[in-house]
């Protein structure tokens, strides 16, 4: 794994153990209440909490549904955490109730949501920088030119913006290469304090 790799290259004698599972929202699977006076809410959707990890799920891999939050509209889409790499060996139900509990700490919100926490703020993170490559990639100038006295042959007006985006011949070395000096950029600019590194905030 190349986060291995990055630990024994900055000189670290003991690789850290790592524990990596994906967390899937996009999926057709949706879970009822067998009695529905079982059911929670207006909809009657599943109880928060509720844990699927048998039947329906992979046969050997390690895998399961937690639908950690409340139906408020419509049926409740739990989500899918699938265990690609465990070096702590976590029990599955250790590992189900630590999925849960993480899906409490979110800042934004006082009732637990669908997602692990970490996992959201490094959604909203993504989301950010996306709109700032866009940004990037989509910048706009303010051009003017002088336009005739009579009123005839008037040119591009004052504040009439002027796109500046990749151009559209552009062959995948130079998009590479762009992106690449992009992100060099954005990385010069980027400036964490040290006493901010090894905490974790973002509302």
């Amino acid at each position: 794994m190349k986060l291995l790799d990055g630990c024994r290259k900055a000189g670290m004698t003991e690789s850290p153990k790592v524990t990596f599972i994906t967390v899937q929202k996009r999926h057709h699977t949706r879970f009822r209440p067998a009695n529905i006076r079982d059911g929670t809410g207006r909809m009657k959707n599943i109880p928060a909490g509720t844990t699927v990890d048998s039947h329906v799920v992979h046969p050997t891999d390690f895998d399961f549904y937690l639908c950690s939050h409340e139906g408020i509209q419509g049926t409740s889409r739990p989500t899918h955490y699938y265990v690609l790499h465990d070096d702590y060996g976590f029990r599955a139900d250790e590992l189900q109730k630590l999925s849960n509990y993480m899906c409490h700490i979110y800042a934004r919100c006082d009732k637990p949501i669908s997602i692990p926490a970490p996992v959201q703020y490094a959604h909203l993170a993504a989301y950010r920088a996306r709109k700032y490559i866009i940004a990037y990639n989509q910048r706009s100038v303010t051009g003017a030119s002088t336009p005739d006295r009579s009123g005839a042959g008037r040119g591009r007006g004052r504040g009439a913006p002027v796109r500046h985006g990749p151009p559209r011949d552009e062959s995948d070395a130079d998009r590479r290469s762009r992106e690449n000096q992009m992100a060099a950029q954005y990385n010069s600019k980027i400036q964490v304090k040290a006493s901010l590194k090894n905490s974790m905030s973002f509302c």
